[in-house]
């Protein structure tokens, strides 16, 4: 349920992923007021830099963006990002 994921979410930092072919925009978290931290450019070495960046923020978990359209189906960034 919800509410039981949502209190497993209290107190753990996470790094929030919007993955884009030319920027991928970072956010960082402690449960769910998130704050952006960066925009890094998208190139061959975004993950080392995610990475990083994980690691700096001492971050235990990543979320990724899926990019739907607004009725909920699949659009072509969804599929870039999956792949990412």
């Amino acid at each position: 349920t919800r509410a039981s994921t949502s209190g497993s979410l209290l107190g753990v930092k996470s790094l929030g992923i919007d993955y884009g072919t030319v920027r991928t925009g970072i956010a960082a978290t402690v449960g769910f007021n998130p704050t952006p931290l960066t925009i890094l450019t998208t190139s061959d070495t975004l993950c080392q830099d995610i990475v990083t960046l994980v690691q700096q923020e001492q971050a235990t978990q990543i979320v990724m963006g899926l990019p739907l359209h607004g009725n909920g189906t699949v659009a072509n960034q969804t599929i870039i990002t999956m792949a990412f």
